[in-house]
């Protein structure tokens, strides 16, 4: 999850020399920064024996800053693409980048569901005598 706030840093600074929109690179790269803030700011919240409602908060501002990024490629880095016959970075963005770290982030909020609908005596509570 850190790594997103270094590529969220990577994105303003594409945006901010015109390798990128500035429309699609402010709100990604303040998206990631954000997600890599609480990450690293939230107690526990990539710990695997962490507090589930800080690693569901965390996963789930990630899951909510992926679904804004598709969005952005679709209404606003494509009609760019396509404007300006630019390819620079664009090109890694969606198609390595992207579901890089969308797995990675899907992968840990799945992990934080399936912990809250496993039963008490597989987390390691004692079951009642």
């Amino acid at each position: 999850m850190l790594l997103r706030a270094v590529f969220g840093s990577l994105l303003l600074a594409a945006g901010g020399v015109g390798l990128m929109p500035a429309d699609f690179a402010l709100p990604a790269g303040l998206g990631d920064l954000l997600v890599g803030a609480l990450a690293l700011v939230v107690p526990g919240s990539l710990a695997a024996g962490g507090h589930r409602g800080f690693r569901l908060l965390v996963f789930g501002v990630g899951v909510v800053d992926f679904i804004n990024l598709i969005a952005l490629q679709a209404l606003v880095l494509v009609p760019w693409l396509a404007q300006t016959q630019s390819l620079g970075i664009s090109l890694l963005l969606p198609w390595v980048a992207v579901p890089a770290l969308a797995t990675l982030n899907l992968q840990g909020a799945r992990r934080v569901v399936s912990e809250l609908f496993r039963p008490a005596t597989l987390r390691g509570a004692k079951a009642a005598p």
